[in-house]
């Protein structure tokens, strides 16, 4: 993953021309001062995937089912060693161009939105941590949403039934009306084009089918394990 830099006022990845426009814009809150990231270690911003080996560990071929021109939820294999993205399990979405953003969702921090904006009464309202969503743009506060409709703004359908608000306004909306149905993250994952087929082919992630109740519903302590061993006992049987 090679590192995309944005401005916070532009596109999620400013450098991709091809980005839809409902994602360009004003992003979503900004944390001034400390950060979620300041509670991880987010180790290094490398390829998530180590060269491949004499042994062919990492030779997996792509499958039809793994296919990323739609939304999928990407389980990190136990070979992932980059602390970046070992254990991680990241909702994608395509942007269009064979280019992808993701969030991850299994990376609670120490960090609430209380601690964030201390002088925001509804954000001393919420008690879940703040997760790790990505070591890009670590201090932009994005939400991850579980609703039918578009919560409305700039927001991106992330998978069916789950939605990213990416602007501050929208954030904000959410922070005070619907904190109980979403998940607050603290940066996020790109993929210029083609590189998220480059790391699904050398053996990187599991891909699995883009259901939100599977990486929202769970406890974020064991849903690296958990869907592990799912991705391990399907391969298994085929």
């Amino acid at each position: 993953m090679k590192k995309i830099v944005i401005a916070a006022t532009l596109a999620l990845v400013s450098a991709c021309s091809t980005l839809p426009d409902s994602i360009k814009g004003p992003f979503a809150r900004s944390s001034h001062g400390a950060t979620a990231s300041d509670a991880v270690d987010q180790g290094s911003t490398a390829s998530p995937y180590p060269a491949e080996t004499d042994q062919g560990i990492f030779a997996a071929p792509l499958h039809a089912e793994d296919d990323v021109s739609q939304p999928v939820i990407l389980v990190a294999k136990p070979e992932l060693q980059d602390p970046a993205y070992a254990h991680t399990v990241v909702v994608v979405a395509p942007l269009g161009g064979d280019q992808h953003i993701g969030f991850i969702v299994n990376r609670p921090t120490e960090v609430t939105l209380g601690k964030l904006f201390p002088d925001d009464g509804p954000s001393q309202k919420v008690a879940e941590p703040v997760y790790l969503g990505g070591p890009y743009k670590p201090e932009l506060i994005f939400a991850l949403v579980k609703r039918a409709t578009s919560p409305g703004g700039k927001s991106l359908a992330v998978l069916p039934g789950l939605y990213a608000a990416v602007d501050e306004k929208t954030v904000d909306t959410i922070i005070r009306a619907d904190a109980r149905m979403a998940r607050f993250v603290a940066g996020f994952v790109a993929w210029q084009e083609g590189e998220l087929h480059d790391e699904i082919e050398a053996g990187a992630w599991y891909v699995l089918a883009p259901d939100p109740q599977l990486v929202l519903d769970r406890p974020a302590e064991s849903l690296w394990q958990d869907l592990v061993h799912r991705s391990q006992a399907a391969q298994n049987a085929i």
